[in-house]
Order: structure tokens, then sequence, then C-alpha cells
């Protein structure tokens, strides 16, 4: 039996079809297949097992079907439902005859038919993390336009916050997927003359999903003190040449650019990460259920709004946009206070609190890499919120 499959692609039709294809129908075959076998071994009618027959699409009758939330995968769930009502009424009618079906009342037959959808809240979460972005990058693109008009084209500059990202993975990675990056010689570099300077692994951004941009920022922002002394002293050489360098160095340099890895971690921290546990522990939960996430929606909507009337409230210790979940699931609340304790150890063995010093860096930018960032980080706050 398959637990999972990949389809051949295509059309919601396709789709849709490939379902009982590659589970149902492929269910079917392997119990007839082991009957036939354990009869063979056993004796005729030995078998006490499920009745391949069994097996098809009205089984999901009363099941609730997660989708995405494109127009074909709302397209294909719409035809599976479709076809588990159809495969009911055929099932019951085999068993029991046309009289049967006719006779039962027809909110009877609605019910036995039914399949419930529903929509992932981790896909939920990465729409208005999406818009989140792209609206943060709007408004530096504005706010920058006269610098941005100093740089060729040939320079590539950007106040995409993903460019960055990919910008820092194919230079300053070690396991970087670009051949011409340094991240083998950084890393090197660190280690020797940085021993004590805090340091956390950046993401790998070979990826595409919307919400890496915040995770991606929290290494970002919590290296960009090493990142600019190391580029520094390569980028100050006269015979300096290397335009991916050059991108770091002047992006990572931008105190508008700081603020946005700044507030993108305070995201991250507060808002992303919390969520995308409690979208996928409801094992973990109790009185939990996909509803559940709409009452922690309304309560996240309520701080939002907050803070786009006032962006420096997201920089507010005080401020706890679960509050209210995290009084009532005590494993929430055990969850973040794991989270906030996850510790890195530098070279010379000194041991931090990695994601602590990153929330409260972003809260108070003490380094002097982020000074003068956070009027721009209240900005961008009250930009991104209503998203």
């Amino acid at each position: 039996m398959r637990g999972g499959a990949v389809t051949p692609g295509g059309t919601s039709v396709q789709q849709a079809s490939a379902v009982d294809t590659h589970f149902w129908a492929h269910g079917r075959k392997l119990l007839l297949r082991f009957r036939k076998y354990y009869e063979q071994e056993n004796g005729p009618g030995s078998w006490e097992g499920p009745d391949p027959s069994e097996h098809g699409p009205h089984k999901l009758s009363g099941a609730l079907l997660l989708n995405d939330t494109c127009n074909p995968a709302r397209c294909t769930a719409k035809l599976i439902r479709e076809a588990v009502a159809a495969a009911v009424e055929a099932y019951i009618i085999g068993k029991k005859g046309q009289a049967a079906w006719t006779k039962m009342p027809p909110h009877k037959q609605a019910a036995k038919k039914t399949l419930y959808l529903g929509d992932c809240w981790q896909h939920m979460r990465n729409i208005f993390i999406d818009h989140m972005t792209k609206e943060a990058a709007a408004h530096l693109a504005v706010e920058l336009k006269e610098h941005l008009q100093a740089f060729s084209s040939y320079e590539r500059m950007s106040t995409n916050g993903m460019d960055l990202i990919r910008a820092v993975y194919k230079e300053l990675h070690p396991g970087g997927d670009y051949a011409k990056g340094d991240g083998i010689n950084f890393e090197d570099w660190r280690r020797r003359f940085c021993p004590g300077m805090i340091y956390m692994a950046p993401e790998r951004a070979a990826g595409g999903r919307q919400d890496l941009e915040f995770d991606a920022s929290v290494p970002i922002f919590v290296d960009r003190p090493l990142f600019l002394k190391y580029l520094t002293e390569k980028c100050l050489k006269p015979d300096h040449s290397n335009v991916l360098e050059s991108f770091l160095w002047a992006t990572l340099s931008s105190v508008e650019m700081g603020a946005l890895l700044r507030v993108n971690t305070l995201w991250d921290l507060l808002l992303s990460q919390p969520m995308r546990w409690l979208c996928g522990s409801a094992d973990k939960l109790s009185d939990w259920s996909i509803f559940s996430m709409g009452a922690v929606l309304d309560e996240i909507t309520e701080g939002l709004a907050e803070i786009a009337a006032d962006g420096e409230k997201l920089l507010d210790p005080e401020l706890d946009l679960f509050a209210g979940v995290a009084a009532k699931q005590p494993a929430f609340a055990q969850w973040r206070e794991e989270f906030f304790a996850r510790k890195v150890t530098s070279p010379d063995g000194t041991t931090r609190k990695v994601l602590e010093h990153a929330l409260s860096e972003a809260r108070l930018a003490m380094n002097d890499a982020n000074y003068g960032s956070t009027p721009m980080t209240i900005e961008l706050a009250e930009v991104m919120a209503p998203g």
C-alpha cells in the first residue's frame, strides 16, 4: 500500500484521475495479489483480510481533504469530491440495491456523500507572508529610488529581500551551489580570525517557498556584522572586481536593507515560526481542530492592526501575538520556551542562545551594524502589518 505517490501532473482532471489509479486501483491490485498468495499457502477461503472491492474512493466519505489554495488544486479537490459522492452512491446501491438508496432521505444521502474540504493553514500563512515581503520591497524601492539610480544594471542592485538571501547563499554559505562562491574560505576565515563572534548558519536558498524570506533573514541579521567585516576586507582592495561581493557589501551596508533584515527577523520569530508550529502540531495540542486556527488568526489580526497603526509596537517586548493560545495550550508555551533556548557554540567555545540574541538585537539594535535602522524598521512594520 502507498502512503504517498507522485502523480504524473497535468490538468485537474488528470490529477483527480491519478488519485484513483495511484491509490485505489493500485491498492485493490495489491490486495488481490496478496489474497491469492495467502490462500495458496493456507487454503481456499482462509483469507480474513479486507475485501479488495472495499478499497475505493467511497472510503473518503466523511473525511477532510486538506488542500492547496491555487485554482488548479481547488479544481482537483472539487473533482475528487464529486468522484467520492458518485462512488458512495454506487457502493450503497451495489450493496443494498437501488430501492434502499432511493428511500434514503435527501439529507442522509448528502451526509453519506460528503467529503469536507479545508485550506492548508501553512499555505494560508505563506499567502500573507508573501504579500508582506512584496510590500516591503516595493516601499524600499521608492525610498531608495535615487540611490538605486546611481548603480548600473550590471551591478544588479535590488531592494528585494530574496535577492540578498540568494546572494548570501551563493557567496557565503559553505554549501552554496555557486561554483565561484567563497563559502569555504569564509568559514575558514571566521574560525581563525573571529572565533568568538556569534554565528548562525545561513539558510539554504535553493527553493522558493514564501516564508523563506523571513526564515533566511534571521541568520543574515545575526551574521551581518561578521559578513560586513569579511566583505570590507575584500571589497576595499584596489584590484577588487567581484560583482557578487560588491552587491553584498553595498546591500548589507545599507541602513534601509539592515532595517529590512531586522523587521523580517521580528516577523519570523514573533509571527511566522509560532504559526508554523501551530499549523503542524495538532497532535500535540488539546481540543484542537482545523477550525482552531481561525481563532488564532483573529488574535493575530488584532495585533497586526495595532502594529499597522504604530510600528513601534513590533519592538515592544510586551508584544505577544499568541498570548491567548499560549495561555490555553501548555505544549505551545513549552515549545516557545525551548525555541528561544536554542544555542550555538562559537569556535572559541562560547555558547549563546542564538534566537534569544536575534530577538533582543532586533528589538533594541545594540550592535553598531544596526545603528540608525530603527526609524525604517518601524516604517516597514507599518507597511507590512496590513498584509
